[in-house]
């Protein structure tokens, strides 16, 4: 295969394989593993111990506890690592791609609280219900339309604080058009009506 580089080191016979990874093109980096001997080397010990100042048997019995390996399994071990390396980085590039892709529509939502809905943000980012709400989850451990109804809810609260608006008309502002259901909504998320909300705030002060 043209990603295996051998080099064979001069002590002896020790061999190192070392293999580029690379993905759609893009150099992503190296894999390097030894030491081992390729099955049939013929290894002068007496000729590297002599020249290492070591002493021959030991030299000798260190190798013989190298795993021999054929070409073809350095081969098979270097594209089964390459492998788990690419699946690691592209499962990293996708998961970057789903937390950029969530931050662009949480910014949609927050820009857009008057008319989002989740109907609207699957056809603005071309995604199904299900992809949306895996997103979503994922990123922010909360699903969308918990996000957009307390978005709203928080919306609600600053026009009621800083605001002469009445509450049908701050209904409105954050997209409910009916007045019930927004009353029902925030009597749920905050304990009170927006009226009772907006009254006990400005006594408190």
């Amino acid at each position: 295969a043209d990603a295996i580089l051998r080099e064979e080191f001069d002590v002896a016979g020790l061999n190192e394989t070392v293999m580029p990874i690379r993905y759609n093109d893009m150099l992503l980096g190296y894999i390097m593993f030894g030491k081992y001997r390729l099955l049939g080397e013929d290894i002068d010990i007496g000729k590297y111990a002599e020249s290492l100042g070591v002493d021959k048997d030991k030299l000798g019995r260190a190798c013989e506890e190298l795993s021999v390996l054929t070409p073809e399994q350095v081969e098979a071990a270097s594209e089964l690592l390459r492998a788990c390396i690419i699946q690691f980085c592209v499962t990293d590039v996708i998961f970057s791609k789903e937390s950029e892709r969530a931050e662009e529509i949480k910014k949609y939502i927050d820009n857009n609280l008057t008319t989002v809905s989740i109907e609207i943000v699957c056809r603005r980012f071309l995604i199904s219900r299900r992809q949306l709400y895996n997103i979503f989850i994922s990123a922010f451990g909360v699903t969308v339309k918990r996000y957009i109804l307390e978005k709203k809810m928080e919306e609600a609260k600053h026009l009621l604080l800083t605001t002469t608006l009445t509450v049908t008309e701050i209904a409105d502002s954050v997209g409910f058009a009916d007045y019930n259901n927004f009353i029902q909504r925030f009597r749920q998320m905050v304990g009170i009506t927006p009226a009772a909300y907006r009254n006990a705030t400005f006594k408190n002060e």
